[in-house]
């Protein structure tokens, strides 16, 4: 694949496969997102039951279901039984639950458990996570403003890591340091229906650690 061109592109290629729905698709044309952007560890919060993130961390001719080689591992957080991730993938999966402090992830493994994203950072090192996504999420700009979502995510990130966000309730004038510590790659403004769910001053953003 050609380095310039949008990653989507081929997801929306790999369309038959199954899971890869059109409201999801549209965040991603929207941010114009590279796979340098999701790659090495990569943390997930908030996926829904169907994980759709998965068209962004496995391979199209796995049917999504084996990750990427440039995903080294992946931790999902807010999982349940019901979207725990080996419903969705065939890689090794490990519930974290138990350990204190989040173990050093292991090339194609995947790591899971109910917490919620704050609790679980708590048990997250430093500089420990390459990318992290949340996406399609209604609250998004909520958790930013008021619960200092970036805040506590930015420590767990890697120099030059990536957060990729999208979702509602974002301030209608939107300065870049409402994304501090991070900083702005690309933001968006994005279609307020999503997937039969209003949102409210919907937008996405590619954020990265410098």
């Amino acid at each position: 694949m050609n380095r310039n061109e949008s990653w989507t592109r081929s997801i929306k290629d790999a369309s038959p496969f199954r899971f890869v729905y059109p409201e999801f698709l549209t965040h991603l044309q929207s941010l114009e997102l590279q796979p340098k952007h999701i790659s090495g560890s990569v943390l997930v919060i908030g996926q829904s039951a169907a994980c759709p993130e998965k068209t962004l961390l496995a391979t199209p001719e796995s049917s999504f279901q084996v990750l990427r080689r440039e995903v080294t591992s992946v931790f999902f957080c807010d999982s349940d039984l019901f979207t725990a991730p080996h419903i969705h993938f065939d890689n090794p999966v490990i519930n974290t639950i138990d350990f204190d402090i989040l173990p050093q992830p292991r090339q194609g493994e995947i790591y899971f458990e109910m917490s919620s994203s704050y609790d679980f950072l708590q048990r997250a090192p430093t500089n420990f996570f390459d990318s992290a996504l949340m996406i399609r999420v209604e609250d998004t700009g909520t958790q930013i403003a008021d619960y200092d979502l970036i805040k506590q995510l930015a420590p767990h990130l890697k120099p030059g890591g990536f957060f990729i966000c999208s979702g509602g309730r974002f301030p209608t004038h939107l300065k870049s340091e409402f994304f501090s510590p991070l900083s702005p790659v690309r933001v968006v403004q994005l279609p307020n229906y999503s997937g039969g769910y209003p949102f409210i001053n919907n937008m996405g953003a590619i954020l990265q650690k410098m």
